[in-house]
């Protein structure tokens, strides 16, 4: 139910939304253009019936919460991914 009601929220902000499954990560989710260009992507991990949230900012960085609860960011510009749950660091890909 809580799905549904996201997804209805989404329509009425009249912004363009795409639904889509990722049969390799599986997941159903939605994406919704934001009014600076980025994009807001939710959905559901069909694996773990995880929600998970993500916004990309039209400079490529990202941050949102994932589909253990935990949050994380990913700046563009240095090529960093932080999981604030974990504490797991990537840089240029490498993980700690």
């Amino acid at each position: 139910m809580k799905y549904l009601m996201i997804i209805a929220g989404l329509a009425v902000t009249g912004l363009a939304a795409a639904d889509g499954y990722n049969p390799h990560r599986g997941s159903v989710y939605t994406e919704t253009e934001t009014r600076d260009g980025g994009t807001y992507t939710q959905g559901i991990n069909t694996q773990n019936n995880g929600a998970w949230s993500t916004t990309t900012e039209p400079d490529g960085s990202q941050y949102g919460i994932d589909s253990s609860g935990d949050t994380f960011s990913y700046d563009g510009e240095l090529d960093t991914y932080i999981n604030h749950g974990t504490g797991e660091v990537c840089v240029s890909g490498i993980c700690n």
